[in-house]
């Protein structure tokens, strides 16, 4: 094997080491304690859209809003 064929196979090698030591760096929690805070984050999280789905009048910001004042129109 030629030496720059090595070198690029050990670069490959070290490239890879160093994303597999990247990944057990990762802050890791079981799926459960996961959906617990997802559940959590749901049920205290107010969410307009679901106030407008509902026909409550809210804090709508996707509402159109009625213009006040006169129009112009220009061509």
């Amino acid at each position: 094997m030629s030496e720059r064929k090595q070198k690029r196979i050990l670069d490959k090698i070290v490239e890879t080491n160093q994303l597999l030591q990247a990944q057990l760096d990762l802050n890791i929690i079981p799926v459960s304690e996961a959906c617990q805070d997802l559940i959590l984050y749901t049920q205290q999280t107010p969410d307009s859209i679901l106030d407008m789905v509902k026909g409550k009048p809210g804090n709508d910001p996707f509402a159109t809003r009625e213009a006040s004042g006169c129009a112009c129109v220009l061509s």
